[in-house]
């Protein structure tokens, strides 16, 4: 697909636009659909912030459609192994899944639980919790291909989403209100939204940590791993197996001590059987999804066997996780964009609804000045999560309206999850009242927040 690129205003090249890939709501209706399913929201995306979504959506009433385009939940934590839970804070519906996971399935031997957990077990826990909801219907095996619109002139509304089966047929999930849990906005860029993509400059939005001149890079993809040892008395030479400058340095991680990096050689356990890895790195166009099968094809080629033989030698194998780890895609543009100065304020924006607390993380680039290291407390903004342009379609995940820089802060799962279940409560909401999530006072859904501990009890 061929890029095209605006300027206006502030927007900058390297912030696309795609012209609308939906049907109006007239040539939609000559449409032959396999199945119709209908409810009151369409959460696209099963993953970090989707799960909560449709959670929170449901506990607030809403008959729910979860659509999901692998066989099992979970997304990033399942597909890609990213299972160890960076940032935070972790609250609410992400806290009970942590809760669970540690009382069940912990792989450390600590009390409290371990810095991560099996990728297989996120799948477990959140398919129990979605179980238990019975105003959702899940829906796997189901990758969305398009958006269905309703065009009046300069007004757009989603009515909802299509997708297909393994025989190509076609499918339509029909809501009220529909949320892109997608993590890259395919959706959004269905119903014909404008994006951002790659890295802004100063002179953008005025960030202090910007680059002098934008470009067209987004944050490395990495290739993830689960160390498991075979052999008995297997000892681990993390030194050795990092020679290779290809490789991630630093990031090998224990189940119970954190980072190895951080700890002592003589301090590590000698009980430890599994290690969580960030094995390698690539860098390529995140929205072209040949090109990020090009990019783990030839980290399978060129660097995984040498990194398997030598942990086979000490008596560990890896288990690589089935799709490479994606940082960062489009980053949808909202009714506000939030940007990296907006991340130092003192006080959370007036239209708060979740809150963050993490790092400048922007893998694949320097000149953060410390910034990196520097823990930043912030809030998401309502109207960052409401499609600009569009009327009923929400979005949950890393690629809500922001600049890049201050995606790679709110970008980890604990954040989004608050950001979605959030997101999921108003577009019940919205339903309920027959009504643009637009239209909903940003201190109801602040004083449901705080009563569910994911705001401060100053906003109930």
């Amino acid at each position: 697909m061929k890029r095209r690129s605006f300027i206006s205003g502030s927007l900058t090249a390297s912030m696309a636009v795609l012209l609308p890939n939906a049907l109006s709501a007239n040539e939609n209706s000559d449409k032959k659909y396999a199945a119709t399913d209908e409810a009151d929201v369409v959460v696209v995306g099963a993953g970090p912030a989707g799960i909560p979504a449709a959670i929170s959506a449901a506990r607030n009433g809403a008959k729910v459609l979860l659509v999901e385009e692998d066989s099992l939940v979970g997304g990033a934590p399942v597909d890609m192994y990213v299972s160890y839970l960076c940032g935070g804070p972790r609250l609410g519906i992400c806290k009970e899944m942590r809760e669970k996971l540690a009382k069940h399935y912990d792989i450390s031997g600590k009390p409290s639980g371990g810095s991560w957990f099996f990728p297989s077990t996120f799948a477990l826990v959140l398919r129990e919790m979605i179980d238990k909801e019975k105003n959702i219907k899940l829906i796997t095996r189901a990758p969305v291909c398009g958006a269905i619109m309703e065009r009046k002139g300069n007004s757009n509304k989603i009515l909802g989403v299509e997708y297909r089966d393994d025989l190509g047929n076609l499918f339509a999930a029909k809501g009220k209100v529909v949320i892109d849990a997608t993590g890259t906005g395919l959706l959004s860029e269905f119903a014909g939204a404008k994006y951002m993509y790659g890295r802004e400059a100063k002179s953008d939005f005025g960030e202090r940590y910007a680059l002098d001149k934008a470009d067209d890079k987004v944050q490395l993809c990495t290739l993830m791993c689960c160390v498991q040892r075979f052999r008995p008395n297997a000892e681990i030479d993390i030194d050795a197996l990092l020679q290779n400058k290809s490789f991630t340095h630093r990031l090998v991680l224990d189940s119970g001590y954190n980072f190895t990096k951080d700890v002592p050689k003589e301090k590590l356990r000698s009980d430890v059987y599994q290690y969580l890895m960030w094995a390698a790195n690539a860098q390529c166009d995140t929205r072209d999804t040949l090109a990020l099968g090009r990019a783990q094809n030839k980290l399978m080629t060129e660097l995984m066997p040498i990194l398997a033989r030598n942990f086979w030698k000490q008596g560990f194998t890896l288990h690589i996780a089935p799709k490479i780890g994606v940082r960062e895609c489009r980053r949808v543009i909202g009714d506000k964009v939030i940007t990296s100065e907006d991340l130092f304020q003192p006080k959370y924006p007036d239209d708060v609804i979740s809150q963050g607390r993490y790092v400048l993380d922007s893998w694949g680039r320097g000149n953060l000045k410390g910034m990196e290291k520097k823990i930043l407390k912030f809030g998401i903004p309502y109207f960052a999560t409401i499609v600009k342009g569009i009327d009923n379609l929400m979005m949950a995940g890393k690629h809500i309206s922001g600049t890049s820089l201050a995606m790679s802060a709110y970008r980890v799962q604990p954040i989004v999850a608050s950001m979605g279940q959030a997101v999921g409560w108003a577009a019940a909401e919205a339903a309920k009242k027959n009504t643009s999530p637009r239209n909903l006072e940003v201190k109801e859904i602040q004083k449901a927040m705080a009563k569910q501990e994911i705001l401060p009890k100053e906003y109930a």
